[in-house]
């Protein structure tokens, strides 16, 4: 037999507190609008929301809900006491966003922008057909979105990224530069006192698309490329949601850089050392991943090497540019 002892001390200070998780709950009253909402993440996402309170969604959508499992899911989703209004077309159309929302029994209170079309190509081959099927339905078509919504409240505007637009990938120069203005976007939309979030995802392997293409899979997987799991999504979602409130980003200091709660990134890391030989990640040898190297090497004792006084300096100095001036900042060589 075991015993549990419990200490409660004098001194209440020494009390530590966590902070719970409070749940996300979405409104059983409005209607979610989801772009592209009807492939493999659309419905995992549906499902997660309908676990939150959600139960009226419209969905524009290309197949038009006559996809293989379409008629599976809406049985599901009605089963669950949802209504679900699905309309055939491209956010790129700004007709059929109209037609999409046009007759609804619920107000829109949340919009996600899932809408994806990948024509790889190398950049020197690639057609402008190409350029344009994968850049409209996210840009052309976020635009699009924002114009029918400008003057309506929401809860949130997500939009569905890929860390393609932070770092680039191998033949995807028009999706990664449509993901660019997703990023983007969502800034613009801040500075109008308008909600907006964006998440941009890397890859995840037990749901959506590249879950769908095992050789594609294990193709990035052998570059040392970390995976994404379902569950890590819909985290981040939840996080994306509550920070789509309109935020405005006050510098501390003239080197600080960009920073926008709103804008998440999932899964930039590496399943190996960034040095080794055999990590063929993408960004492996992106200048920016710099610290990427410190971190791994963050362990490592840095005592007698001197790091610590450059490490107080560099602080300082990020604190107080102005410090630079002074004849104290320059050391004579020796």
């Amino acid at each position: 037999m075991g015993k549990l002892v419990i200490q409660f001390p004098t001194d209440h200070s020494q009390l530590t507190s966590s902070r719970g998780n409070n749940r996300l709950v979405l409104r059983s009253d409005a209607s979610y609008l989801l772009v592209g909402g009807l492939g493999g993440l659309g419905r995992s996402i549906s499902t997660w929301m309908v676990e939150h309170g959600a139960r009226h969604f419209i969905y524009l959508s290309r197949s038009g809900g006559k996809g293989p499992d379409d008629a599976a899911f809406v049985q599901e989703m009605n089963a669950a006491g949802c209504t679900v209004q699905i309309t055939a077309g491209s956010a790129a159309n700004l007709e059929d966003v109209q037609r999409a929302i046009k007759q609804v029994e619920y107000p829109i209170t949340g919009v996600l922008q899932i809408s994806m079309v990948l024509r790889d190509a190398s950049f020197p081959n690639m057609t402008h057909e190409e350029w344009q099927a994968a850049n409209l339905p996210k840009i052309k078509g976020t635009w699009n979105l924002h114009e029918v919504f400008a003057s309506q409240p929401l809860d949130f505007f997500v939009l569905f990224s890929s860390f393609s637009g932070l770092l680039g990938h191998w033949g995807q120069a028009n999706y990664a530069a449509a993901n660019t203005f997703l990023d983007a976007f969502a800034q613009y939309r801040h500075g109008l006192g308008l909600p907006a979030s964006v998440l941009d995802i890397s890859i995840i392997e037990d749901v959506g698309w590249v879950s769908q293409e095992p050789g594609h899979l294990e193709q990035l997987k052998a570059t040392a490329a970390y995976c994404l799991k379902e569950q890590h999504l819909l985290d981040s979602l939840e996080l994306a949601i509550t920070k789509s409130a309109p935020q405005a980003w006050e510098p501390k200091s003239p080197i600080d850089g960009y920073m926008n709660t709103g804008q998440i990134a999932l899964g930039m890391r590496m399943t190996m050392p960034i040095a080794a030989d055999a990590n063929r990640c993408i960004w492996k040898r992106d200048i920016r991943m710099v610290l990427y190297r410190n971190l791994e090497n963050s362990g490592v004792d840095d005592a007698g090497t001197g790091n610590e006084g450059l490490r107080e300096f560099l602080t300082g100095v990020t604190a107080n540019p102005e410090s630079l001036k002074e004849p104290s900042s320059v050391s004579p060589c020796e």
